[in-house]
């Protein structure tokens, strides 16, 4: 994952300004928390990145947790979707090390993608979500 500065209107691209290593397959679903970046990857990771150093602070491997799909819920919780059929919702305040806060069995096909109210989620948290399937 590069992080990148300069996609202002009117401003150029510049180079990359961090890179964050430790996936080790390709990372399909990010979003940013109050704690820094949420990624989610084909590796079965989920892990939680300091933005100023770029250093994993937080990371699960679920088996066949094929990361396809993660929003951001509130300022600390973002909810994922994968191959695996799950919904699973992390919180950066216990410890994404510990597990998801809750996981539901989401449908007869692998998801592939999720939103949910963003106006929610900058207001203390989502009411609702939505989730497509192959």
């Amino acid at each position: 994952v590069l992080r990148w500065k300069g996609l202002k209107e009117g401003q150029e691209i510049q180079e990359p300004v961090q890179k964050f290593e430790g996936h080790i397959l390709a990372v399909s679903a990010m979003d940013l928390l109050e704690a820094g970046l949420f990624t989610g990857s084909r590796d079965c990771c989920v892990m939680l990145w300091d933005l100023e150093t770029a250093q994993s602070i937080q990371k699960n491997k679920i088996l066949r947790n094929v990361v396809t799909a993660a929003r951001r819920c509130s300022a600390h919780t973002v909810v994922q979707a994968s191959e695996d059929l799950q919904l699973r919702l992390w919180d950066s305040r216990s410890s994404l090390g510990k597990g998801p806060v809750m996981a539901v069995r989401a449908g007869p096909n692998q998801l592939i993608c999720l939103d949910v109210p963003q106006a929610d989620a900058e207001n203390g948290g989502a009411s609702w979500l939505a989730c497509g399937s192959k």
